[in-house]
Parts: C-alpha cells; sequence; structure tokens
C-alpha cells in the first residue's frame, strides 16, 4: 500500500525577505524623516523664539572670507552687528549702517543677494526633505534639502544640541557657495518689533541712502 502524502505549497526563503524588505523600511523611512523634521523644527522655534534670541556667530564662506559678530533673531527678523557694518531687518525692509556710522543704505529685503538669516532660516521651515544623520554623542545632525528649486538654500546641515535643542552650528549652501555659521552664548530675550528697524533719531548725523 502506497503512502500518500499532502503536497504543500513551496515558499522560498528568498521570496520572503524581498517582500519583508519591500514592507519594512517604508515606515522606517518615513518616521526617520518626520523625526528629523520634529527636531529641526523644535531648534528653529528656539533659535526664532516669538519673543527672540540672540547669540554670537563665526561665520565662513571660504577659508579666505570669515566674519564674526552676534545676532539677534525675532521669527524673520534680524539685527546683527559686526566689524562691517550694522544691520536691521524688520521682514520687510532691510537698513545697514556704515562702522563710521556716516550713511545708512535702506533695501527692499526681498531685493538683497544675501537675506538676513532669519528671512534664509524660515525657508528649510517648508518644502523640504529631511533626515536624521549620525552625529557625535549628545547631538543632532538634521540634513535638509529644499525642493524648491528658487529657494535660496538649496542644502543645508544642522548640527543640534541632543538636551537643549540649541542649534550649535549651521552649514548651508547658499547658491552656489557652502557658508559655515557657528553658534555661541545662545540666549533667549524679550525684543519689541521695533528693536528690528533703524531709528533715525538715534543717529541724527547718518546719512540715508534709500535704495527700494
Amino acid at each position: 500500500m502506497e503512502k500518500t502524502t499532502k503536497k504543500y505549497p513551496t515558499i522560498c526563503i528568498c521570496q520572503l525577505v524581498i517582500a519583508l524588505a519591500m514592507l519594512l523600511p517604508l515606515p522606517l523611512k518615513a518616521g526617520r524623516e518626520a523625526d528629523a523634521q520634529s527636531i529641526l523644527m523644535r531648534s528653529l522655534g528656539l533659535l526664532q523664539h516669538p519673543n527672540g534670541s540672540s547669540f554670537d556667530y563665526q561665520m565662513k564662506l571660504t577659508r579666505f572670507f570669515t566674519q564674526s559678530g552676534s545676532l539677534i533673531l525675532k521669527g524673520k527678523k534680524t539685527y546683527g552687528k559686526s566689524k562691517k557694518n550694522t544691520m536691521w531687518s524688520d521682514g520687510t525692509t532691510t537698513w545697514k549702517l556704515s562702522p563710521d556710522e556716516s550713511e545708512v543704505v535702506v533695501y527692499r529685503t526681498a531685493d538683497l543677494k544675501r537675506k538676513p538669516l532669519g528671512e534664509l532660516l524660515d525657508e528649510v521651515r517648508h518644502n523640504c526633505k529631511y533626515n536624521l544623520e549620525q552625529s557625535q554623542e549628545g547631538t543632532y545632525l538634521v540634513h535638509v534639502r529644499s525642493l524648491d528649486k528658487k529657494s535660496d538654500i538649496r542644502e543645508a546641515t544642522v548640527l543640534i544640541d541632543a538636551r537643549s535643542f540649541v542649534p550649535k552650528q549651521f552649514r548651508m549652501k547658499v547658491g552656489l557657495v557652502w557658508v559655515l555659521v557657528d553658534i555661541q552664548n545662545f540666549r533667549t530675550g524679550n525684543y519689541p518689533d521695533s528693536f528690528f528697524q533703524y531709528q533715525p533719531k538715534e543717529h541724527p548725523r547718518t546719512k540715508i541712502v534709500d535704495r527700494r
């Protein structure tokens, strides 16, 4: 008498691996991108604090060009002081005061080739892809790539303190140039909107050159 054996469908191990590979990466990648975006938005929320924040910076455009100074941000608004000039920007108008305070030049912020930092940072909040990369212990490294070809910031990496979420360094590709910004002495404050506008009464002898 011959024994009958039941036939079971044969499933190749390779097929199982491929099936699992197709299922697993998508949620992991999506979660990682969501984590990166969440971390970056929290950090930018501190930097562009609704009451304002201040910090010292050192900026490098190339090996041969560096600039250091202090910045105060409040949303898109920016106040900056360096050896080169003093700058106010309320998000619409930008004023640049010469070192000797002999003249202040007024611009429409939208017309500037190099926008104030508050304006630039606002661009990485929208229409970008985010990725959380490996970094040193105690920090997050978030990579940002713009999906908007007209964006001033094409690509950026942001080094963020893992405990405080305070940004420590920005590396941004503005046009064809990479700009490195190191941040120190970060603190939040309480700055009125008028702080980000040039006050002629405080500079009565300064010539105003309006290029709007």
